[in-house]
């Protein structure tokens, strides 16, 4: 709001909703007003604030902007009743069309000014959590938001993760409180996700039950009075997270409030998305490295467990399985697993236990390229990957890819995930990379195995 002849102290608690007070019901229905009394105006509501005068008469006009009304323009008189007539409606009409243009006008500027410099600084590649502190640091500017969060999401394992939260105008007794009540299901972050979007005008409203009682106290704690949620996300493509703008005043949000915020979202999604990707680069070269520096100095089986480690590490699934397999012989000769929080101790069948109907087999038996099988939802009911191991551990989804170097068939590596997941060509260019890795290292274990033993036999 802006005003004449008060102080900012005054102006702060001069703010209406839609509907509030003569000035809200004028911007809601979009009319103008002219009252001779104000006191007697059913739609009057009185400002607590020893500044603010009771007005006596007041006339009040719409301001518009191609067909939207963005605002009102009011004078009012502290001294008498029936002050301003029908006929006073025409000049400050005429008026309050020029400032709309110009308020109109005034903001797009400056919110593609902010825009610009937001977008010029979310676009640096960064770690991921100072591109998280980026966001939100150019969220409260971009979207005049007193404090902004984002609670990062993990789409593979379909939660948020609260050691990566970040905000900024949240003190931080709150901020730990706020980390730990993680986001609940039927609450304000399960709300935002199923909708994309939500948008609250005022947190004391009965109608947002869904803000729940431990997000109602802790917005009234941090004085917080109205809010917008989006979720982070680039077209179709996977959840990153949810970003709150958060208010100290209840106020509306219009289309324009709307479409600014979903523009922000994209610029975040993207940068954040591009900062995952280079940190999973990143994890991928270290293990990579790590990898190639065992082949050549530790057992066969050790080396597989080195493996299984690191793919689960840098892919982020719930569990890898590996199996070592030596074409010459025709078996499978080492296996190796890594289960986060196992349900079933029996649930990987040792190499020299696999049945011939095994998923292992048949993985190794694919006879075309791309030489893999995925399942994104529901393994268990695919034919070539159901199995025991899907059934007891509870996997959705999964891919089972051969191993290889050249044309020879060195193992069968598993990549299983205990909710549905989608695989992203990114990823499985990340997946196949470690793939290929992984049959470097299992087939110079086999040749220092076979050097090993010639050695020996020359001895």
């Amino acid at each position: 709001a802006n005003t004449y002849g008060y102080s900012p102290m005054a102006v702060d608690v001069s703010h209406f909703l839609p509907g509030e007070g003569i000035a809200g019901w004028a911007f809601e229905h979009g009319q103008p007003t002219v009252v001779d009394d104000v006191m007697t105006d059913r739609r009057h509501k009185a400002i607590d604030h020893p500044e603010v005068a009771a007005h006596q008469s007041m006339i009040c006009v719409p301001l518009r902007v191609r067909n939207r009304v963005i605002g009102t323009l009011s004078l009012d008189s502290l001294e008498t009743t029936g002050a301003f007539q029908t006929e006073d409606l025409g000049l400050l009409s005429t008026f309050a069309d020029q400032a709309a243009i110009a308020i109109d006008n005034a903001r797009q500027m400056q919110g593609l000014e902010q825009m610009g410099l937001a977008a010029e600084a979310m676009s640096r590649v960064l770690p991921p959590h100072q591109t998280l502190q980026q966001i939100v640091d150019s969220a409260a500017q971009v979207l005049q938001a007193d404090s902004a969060a984002i609670w990062p999401y993990d789409e593979v394992r379909d939660e948020f993760i609260p050691e990566e939260l970040v905000t900024i105008g949240i003190p931080p007794e709150e901020l730990e409180q706020f980390r730990e009540e993680d986001p609940q299901p039927a609450r304000t972050a399960a709300t935002v996700m199923e909708q994309g979007h939500v948008a609250v005008s005022n947190t004391l409203s009965s109608e947002k039950s869904f803000l729940g009682d431990p997000t109602g106290e802790f917005l009234h704690r941090i004085g917080v009075r109205s809010l917008q949620g989006i979720v982070l996300r680039l077209g179709d493509e996977e959840s990153l997270g949810i970003l709150y703008a958060y208010y100290k005043r209840a106020r509306a949000f219009s289309h324009d409030d709307d479409a600014v915020l979903r523009t922000f979202a994209n610029h975040a999604a993207l940068s954040l998305k591009n900062a995952r990707l280079l940190a999973q680069m990143q994890r991928t070269r270290e293990a990579a490295g790590v990898i190639a520096g065992v082949t050549v100095q530790e057992d066969l089986n050790k080396t597989l467990r080195t493996i299984a480690q690191h793919a689960q590490q840098v892919l982020g699934s719930d569990a890898v399985t590996l199996y070592a397999y030596d074409e010459a012989a025709g078996q499978f000769v080492g296996w190796a697993a890594e289960i986060l929080e196992a349900r079933d101790p029996e649930s990987v069948r040792p190499a020299g236990k696999l049945l011939p109907t095994s998923v292992v087999w048949n993985i190794l038996g694919l006879a075309n390229p791309p030489y893999y099988r995925l399942a994104q939802n529901e393994a268990i009911g695919d034919d070539l990957l159901g199995g025991y191991f899907i059934q007891a551990e509870g996997i959705q989804a999964v891919i089972g890819i051969q191993l290889r170097v050249g044309d020879r068939r060195v193992g069968v590596m598993f990549v299983n995930f205990r909710s549905a997941h989608r695989f992203s060509a990114g990823e499985l260019a990340t997946i196949q990379l470690f793939a290929d890795q992984a049959a470097v290292a299992i087939r110079n274990a086999q040749l220092y195995g076979e050097a090993s033993r010639l050695f020996a036999q020359t001895q």
